[in-house]
């Protein structure tokens, strides 16, 4: 019995004394558990144990639990209250990684604090040499990692701060603080964001001469590929696999693929990002880490979708889902519903995408954390977008902007600029549209990993018309690059070739590019995608007078609009998307 060896009596003297309280009213039991019946009375016992005795008794507490499966923060209380403070101090720590696994991140920032204040009051490095500089830097990262996801950046600069200025403190560690707080700061001029910058380059270098640990350089990787920054991410991420390889670790192996997938999808390298993402899951697959295994299927997910395979995303993704519906991991059933709802959206399946999008922002408003905000509210609005709701989809947009605030990424600044412009242009708000285009072409990103640029033809007709079009030449070359490996994006890349050569009144061009384009769509299987393209195609036709092709196309995309319309069971929503189809399809010519 767990409390007699903790008070230090055999099990006849320990019975004997709880059934005396038992009998008392003192305590109650619930099952193998026991407490006492009032929290003043177990402060009282408390307060009159003598000091002394009371660290006995935690120190037997932590040896007695330490052998059970508890959560390590409450191996972290009785190892603080035993006065044993760095296993207290690696408890803690490792009580926030648990918590931010789970995305419960005030739990993790609490963790992460109670560490950070023995550092501070116990003064571990000094007092106890053991305590490694490692832990003491990852807590810092992770620390300051929670308070950016919860966007509280005056914190996150202090703690990268004071990681900054703390002693002792390795190379690597002043490294990555000046790193953090280039990207972060953001109270800083320029001038000093270009120093702080080049400070921490510097120190990279200075530290490739020293060689890097494995961890470190997953660290700082990690970081890059959580902040979209696929400049860094890529290269850094690469030096973490190859040094986690030479070390012969299975989990941070798995970990740096993990790694270097996300940094591969951030530089559209799609046929790379799954191979290294199945190299993880079989990984994680040995080590039976179902969480991160589910978290590389999402990846996979990814690269097929964007590979021209959106059924076999569904697939992968729906298995990844299937892990994350276990209690505590809300985090992860938006992630992967975020990117569920994209697929099935493109195979047509709009019920189940509204219904999915719906629950997983219904999640993450509950969280009220605003990556999975974004995640949740840019799912629904895709829906919305995909059943003509442009006002719906309009609403969430602009959401996501009041969500981030003046604190956006400039990547999803882009993609909500991008996604807001095709919006107000399918109701004709042509004004508002053009002012988005602009934006989004300001912050265009050379990632398509968010989704953004499938909708890139509003943007370039827009522009093309309004005196940019020789930055959209410029950009639909550049647009044509990043794409190379994605078929799916192949498809409006040339729907927005199309609008340039409809702006240079190469009709004929403007044909071919969106039979290209319904060619794809078809052998892909979007069938979202094909009837808006047969509009595009009749318009076109209907503008030049010929009416027998405009007619016969046009009532080619009512057929396959109607075809998705009866997968809608809600009526008013079939109702409502049907009108809309009716609208855009009806010939006035």
């Amino acid at each position: 019995m767990q409390v007699c060896r903790i008070a230090g009596l055999n099990e006849h003297e320990g019975q004997a004394a709880l059934d005396e309280v038992l009998q008392r009213h003192l305590c109650y039991a619930i099952g193998d558990l026991y407490a006492f019946t009032h929290d003043k009375l177990r402060e009282a016992v408390y307060a009159e144990i003598a000091a002394a005795e009371r660290r006995a008794l935690h120190s037997r507490a932590l040896e007695v639990l330490r052998s059970e499966s508890v959560p390590a923060g409450l191996l972290a209380y009785h190892a603080q209250k035993a006065g044993v403070y760095e296993q207290a101090f690696h408890q803690y720590v490792a009580a926030g990684d648990e918590a931010l696994r789970l995305f419960a991140l005030r739990d993790a920032s609490a963790y992460y604090e109670s560490a950070r204040q023995l550092l501070t009051e116990k003064q571990l490095p000094m007092v106890l040499p053991d305590t490694a500089l490692a832990a003491i830097e990852h807590l810092y990262i992770q620390s300051g990692h929670v308070c950016e996801l919860t966007n509280e950046r005056e914190r996150a600069v202090a703690i990268y701060q004071a990681m900054l200025a703390r002693e002792p403190s390795s190379t690597a560690t002043k490294c990555i603080a000046l790193n953090l707080l280039a990207l972060v700061k953001p109270y800083t001029s320029e001038d000093e964001d270009t120093t702080l910058l080049e400070q921490g380059l510097a120190r990279d270098k200075q530290e490739d001469e020293r060689g890097a640990t494995a961890e470190t350089a997953w660290q700082l990787a990690q970081l890059s590929v959580q902040r979209f920054d696929g400049t860094r991410a890529l290269p850094q991420s690469e030096r973490a696999l190859q040094l986690a390889r030479e070390q012969g670790v299975p989990e941070l192996v798995a970990r740096s693929l993990f790694t270097v997938a996300g940094a591969k999808m951030l530089a559209n390298e799609w046929r790379d990002a799954e191979r290294c993402a199945e190299e993880a899951r079989t990984l994680y697959e040995g080590q039976q880490d179902r969480l991160m295994e589910a978290c590389c299927l999402v990846q996979v997910a990814q690269a097929k979708m964007n590979a021209g395979y959106p059924r076999d995303s569904i697939i992968a993704t729906r298995a990844a889902y299937g892990v994350f519906t276990e209690p505590g991991h809300d985090w992860g059933r938006v992630y992967a519903a975020h990117h569920l709802v994209a697929a099935l959206v493109d195979v047509g399946m709009y019920e189940e995408a509204l219904t999915l999008a719906q629950e997983a922002l219904a999640l993450a408003r509950s969280s009220n954390t605003r990556t999975l905000l974004y995640l949740g509210l840019s799912a629904l609005a895709r829906v919305q977008w995909a059943l003509l709701d442009a006002a719906a989809a309009y609403s969430l947009h602009r959401e996501i902007l009041s969500v981030f605030g003046s604190y956006i990424p400039s990547c999803i600044e882009g993609a909500v600029a991008a996604a807001l412009c095709a919006d107000c242009a399918i109701v004709g708000e042509w004004p508002e549209a053009q002012s988005y285009a602009v934006q989004a072409l300001v912050h265009r990103s050379d990632s398509t990993l968010l989704y953004s640029g499938l909708t890139r033809w509003y943007e370039s007709e827009i522009l093309v018309r309004t005196g940019y079009s020789e930055r959209v030449v410029a950009d639909l070359e550049r647009f044509g690059r990043l794409v190379e490996q994605s078929r799916r994006y192949r498809i409006p890349y040339w729907r927005a070739q199309a609008a340039l050569a409809l702006w240079r009144d190469d009709v004929e061009g403007a044909q071919h590019f969106l039979q290209e384009a319904a060619l794809l769509a078809e052998e892909i299987g979007l069938p979202g995608e094909q009837w808006l393209i047969e509009v595009a195609r009749g318009d076109i036709y209907r503008t030049q007078g010929n009416k027998a092709e405009a007619q016969s196309t046009l009532a080619r995309a009512e057929e396959i609009a109607r075809e998705l319309a009866n997968g809608i069971e809600d009526q008013q929503v079939r109702a409502k998307f049907l009108a809309q189809v009716q609208r855009m399809v009806a010939y006035t010519g």
